[in-house]
């Protein structure tokens, strides 16, 4: 059972209607500026709430600094990390860690061990310091730790022998010998620069087109949520999100450990659908296909044994979703109470779209994106495509939740980043702090100019 499908199954962009509601304005991100250590008076703003902490994180991450500690202050009088930004001017005052106060207390732990781990001199901007690894370790072990400490580009990290020769990543780390390192940081003066650059990028990934097919589908199509009993005590068994009885267009996806039941009469043009969880309750579903085959004989105006004979009847099974409790099992088990006992069985990923109705025998699409409603409703925006509804509510009422569960999913990512510049510059402040919560280490500082 999909834990975020159970959360965020209403994500569909369905139709135009003239519907624009939006949160009501919000208030305008407090403008500051800031002479960070030695660099120009720069222009930043911040969300409400943020702190000088959050000044310190963004100031950390824009200076060449190794181990550096900052102290913040307003007219020369030191501010604490708790205290909020608010308009105003503010000094961060960069300081770097003395490499060699730190060898000399870390060569003075651990004396009198019987055994200590060898010990390896290396050299970062002029700097000699020690730093103890364990036997066996590489060069890339080396560059990580410069990584870490000097926030240098991995890519621009090199590593070279006494003699001058450059060390390949795979050598082990000889005891005793120095290595010298050479590395480029970002400047703070070319972090703008680079921003835009992502930002360009961010947008070109937000352009993206699915198949004619699989956007009409999505466009048109009703949404079949995942038939599990959390879900069903909660909202009743009749409630239609769990099954599709109809002429019309449904579809249902993300069956990673579950089942689709399809049951589709060309004749009638009468199709049903559901996604079966293993939990799911036999009886339930079996009543479900008993009232289409209900519906069924009423249309055609025949006898159930005929009606069955014409049915094109499919079970859409998760690869690998075997076992005695298997929504599989549970899907077979239903039918045949509904007296339908051939059936045909197509194995399908987590990411393909069951679809069926709209005149059509049921089929899969394969997008391949366990995310495509979010990522549609996420275009809708970016397009100013406002009226669009998601299951009956406006598109923005639905965009304006956390997005936390999306820091696992690294392809939604620039969407949210390019959606977060929209809203800033929209002045939907609502809507840019739901979507940060979707990004790794969000912090609501910048640089003034991103923000126009």
């Amino acid at each position: 059972m999909n834990h975020l499908m159970r959360a965020h199954s209403v994500q569909r962009v369905v139709k135009r209607t003239t519907n624009t509601d939006t949160a009501q304005p919000a208030e305008a991100p407090t403008e500051f500026t800031a002479r960070i250590g030695s660099a120009e008076t720069v222009s930043l703003t911040c969300d409400r709430g943020d702190t000088v902490k959050d000044l310190i994180r963004f100031a950390e991450a824009n200076t060449e600094a190794i181990l550096p500690t900052f102290r913040v202050s307003v007219a020369d009088r030191e501010v604490p990390e708790t205290a909020p930004l608010t308009a105003g001017h503010y000094r961060v005052e960069i300081a770097e860690a003395n490499w060699a106060d730190l060898v000399e207390e870390a060569e003075g732990e651990g004396e009198g061990d019987q055994a200590r781990d060898p010990v390896f001199r290396l050299r970062l901007r002029g700097h000699t310091f020690s730093v103890t690894c364990d036997q066996g370790n590489t060069i890339a072990d080396l560059k990580q730790f410069v990584v870490a400490q000097t926030r240098a580009k991995p890519a621009t990290v090199k590593v070279f022998s006494p003699d001058g020769a450059p060390v390949d990543d795979a050598s082990t780390l000889v005891d005793g010998k120095t290595y010298a390192t050479r590395y480029r940081t970002r400047p703070a003066r070319h972090a703008e620069a680079e921003k835009e650059s992502e930002r360009a990028s961010d947008r070109a990934s937000a352009d993206f087109r699915l198949s004619p097919e699989v956007e009409e589908v999505l466009a048109r199509g009703r949404y079949v949520n995942q038939d599990n009993p959390e879900i069903a005590e909660s909202v009743g068994e009749r409630n239609s999100l769990f099954h599709f009885i109809g002429e019309e267009l449904a579809y249902t996806y993300n069956l990673k450990t579950c089942t689709a039941i399809t049951l589709y009469c060309g004749q009638a043009k009468l199709a049903f659908l559901d996604h079966i969880d293993a939990g799911a309750d036999v009886g339930r579903i079996a009543g479900q296909v008993e009232k289409f085959l209900a519906e069924l004989l009423e249309a055609r105006g025949t006898d159930r044994e005929t009606v069955v004979q014409q049915l094109t009847v499919q079970i859409y099974r998760a690869r690998g979703g075997e076992g005695p409790d298997s929504a599989f099992e549970v899907a077979e088990e239903a039918l045949r109470r509904a007296g339908i006992s051939t059936v045909n069985v197509d194995e399908v990923s987590g990411t393909d779209l069951i679809v069926v109705g709209g005149e059509k025998a049921p089929r899969r699409l394969e997008p391949g994106d366990v995310n495509l409603h979010d990522r549609v409703a996420l275009r809708a925006y970016l397009e100013g495509d406002l009226g669009c509804t998601v299951l009956g509510e406006s598109l923005h009422h639905y965009l304006d939740r956390s997005w936390r569960y999306a820091r696992d999913y690294p392809e939604l990512h620039p969407l949210l980043r390019a959606a977060c510049d929209t809203a800033e510059s929209r002045g939907d402040r609502s809507l840019a702090r739901a979507f940060s919560s979707g990004l790794p280490e969000p912090t609501g500082v910048r640089w003034h100019n991103s923000t126009t």
